[in-house]
């Protein structure tokens, strides 16, 4: 007798948008298959009952690794002649989270990045029509053994613009710090929504920090808001930028890169 443990989702049965969402997500994810989309394994719609059923995702959501772990840098610059700088610069703008709790290693933060990456271009460029995400955030991304991402939760996606169309015209839906400030200013949809979005993720997998937190003090509130103006000098990113070129690693060139942006 086989056996398969699956995760089962419960929608909200108050109101039109549960119901709306869970038709959604029957067929986006009935129609669209990869290996970082999470995989629908059955559903229920019985009266006003509504469940999901999914593959089983042991290692749970991004969101909790990121917020329940201590961002260690020591452990990747140890043998790098510039390691006491480095490490008292990151020490002094991104250590986040206690002491005592272990840590995403870089290679793993590459990995769910580079994985949720393809799930979104897979859902931009590979399907026809493309679909907008709507809603990428630490959260909706699930994590497998081995730290294998999917994204799930596809209730608010949406058909993208075809043809001569630049966008997709709808109400403002998603998460607040991950939303697009000019899908949520005109409710105008693109893919460009999502890229944003994912600029949010790689931003919290960089800093250990979530993309909201009210228990900071003024101007550290928005994540996005705070690296964009957060007191960084030029001159100090230019030399972290000299040591990730020496050390020949180009994904953390990349994020710095993102950082100057």
């Amino acid at each position: 007798m086989f056996l398969q443990i699956v995760a089962i989702k419960q929608l909200d049965r108050n109101g039109l948008q549960g119901n709306r969402e869970f038709l959604v997500e029957v067929l986006m994810l009935s129609l669209l298959h990869h290996p970082n989309l999470v995989n629908l394994i059955g559903y229920c719609a019985d009266g006003d009952q509504r469940l999901l059923v999914y593959e089983y995702m042991a290692l749970g959501c991004l969101e909790d690794h990121l917020h329940c772990m201590t961002f260690r840098l020591h452990k990747f610059f140890f043998k790098n002649q510039y390691y006491d700088y480095v490490i008292s610069y990151f020490l002094m703008f991104w250590v986040d989270l206690p002491l005592d709790k272990e840590s995403l290693d870089w290679n793993i933060r590459m990995k769910i990045a580079a994985g949720a990456a393809r799930g979104l271009e897979y859902l931009h460029d590979k399907a026809n029509p493309p679909v907008i995400y709507r809603d990428f955030k630490s959260s909706n991304i699930l994590l497998n053994e081995g730290f294998h991402p999917k994204l799930s939760d596809f209730g608010l996606a949406k058909l993208g613009p075809v043809g001569d169309k630049t966008h997709v015209s709808t109400r403002v839906m998603g998460t607040y710090g991950y939303c697009a400030p000019e899908y949520a200013m005109t409710g105008q949809l693109t893919v460009k929504s999502d890229v944003y979005s994912f600029g949010v993720v790689l931003l919290e997998l960089v800093t250990g920090r979530k993309a909201i937190d009210n228990s900071r003090g003024p101007g550290e509130h928005n994540l996005v808001s705070w690296v964009r103006f957060s007191h960084v000098s030029s001159l100090t990113i230019v030399k972290l930028i000299h040591v990730f070129r020496s050390l020949g690693n180009l994904d953390l060139l990349i994020f710095v890169s993102l950082w100057i942006t």
